[in-house]
């Protein structure tokens, strides 16, 4: 008997999220959890249309990276209304990236709502997931993250507040990787994707919107590539671009 695959993934309504929970979607005997900030929108619950393989099911669930309790909640309800005992694989994607000013026009306000999405909420989810991960065979922590949280080869833009919580949440990532030593942990930059949020940058920076290349189709496949075959001692631990190239932190 084929063994369901358990996958979560949050902010799954549209850009590389969405794209996750397609993809997945054709792969049998697979659960998928796709985490959304408003279970009753249109887009949250065209998730259930998506077609699936042979014993596969989306899971549409609740979780709002504003909130300091969701994470907690969601775990909650999974385990007691959907049944789940396992999560084999979480990415924590869901992203704010509103701010494309310089830090010298960056508000206080800016950096708390950027560190409270792409920093705190992964934490919070890791906090309230671990139990369930740690039931799995070969559980995998993946977060996406940026190379403008780089702080090798920093990016010739202004991303003040967010490259400021993506370099937290890779630090958050490495920790996980060193206290862990049953789970593969590792942070990605899924490329310069074709997505609203890439989109507003490109012309947050004054750049021409051609500067956003790789489509979410493509990145999905070498992102999902790389999770499949992630192991300890290969990939966990690092930062990574979706083709595979290890990037310096």
């Amino acid at each position: 008997m084929t063994q369901t695959i358990t996958w979560l993934i949050t902010g799954a309504t549209r850009g590389i999220g969405h794209g996750f929970i397609t993809t997945l979607a054709q792969r049998p005997s697979t659960t998928i959890i796709a985490c959304v900030r408003d279970p009753s929108t249109a887009s949250s619950q065209s998730l259930s249309t998506i077609p699936t393989a042979a014993g596969t099911r989306i899971i549409t669930i609740g979780l709002d990276s504003a909130s300091s309790t969701a994470a907690a909640s969601a775990i909650h309800d999974l385990q007691t209304n959907h049944g789940i005992t396992k999560l084999d694989v979480i990415i924590a994607n869901a992203a704010v990236g509103t701010s494309t000013q310089p830090l010298t026009q960056t508000s206080i306000d800016q950096m708390h709502e950027h560190f409270t999405v792409n920093t705190l909420a992964p934490l919070l989810l890791f906090q309230a997931a671990l139990p369930l991960l740690e039931k799995a065979e070969a559980p995998k922590w993946v977060q996406l993250s940026s190379s403008l949280g780089c702080l090798t080869t920093t990016e010739p833009v202004p991303s003040g507040a967010y490259g400021i919580s993506k370099a937290a949440v890779n630090f958050l990532t490495k920790k996980i990787h060193v206290e862990h030593e049953g789970l593969v942990a590792f942070a990605v930059h899924p490329g310069f994707v074709q997505t609203d949020m890439a989109y507003a940058s490109a012309d947050g920076w004054g750049l021409p919107r051609d500067f956003v290349k790789a489509t979410v189709e493509e990145s999905v496949k070498d992102m999902l590539s790389l999770i499949d075959n992630a192991t300890r001692e290969n990939t966990s631990g690092k930062f990574i671009i979706a083709d595979g190239k290890e990037l310096p932190w």
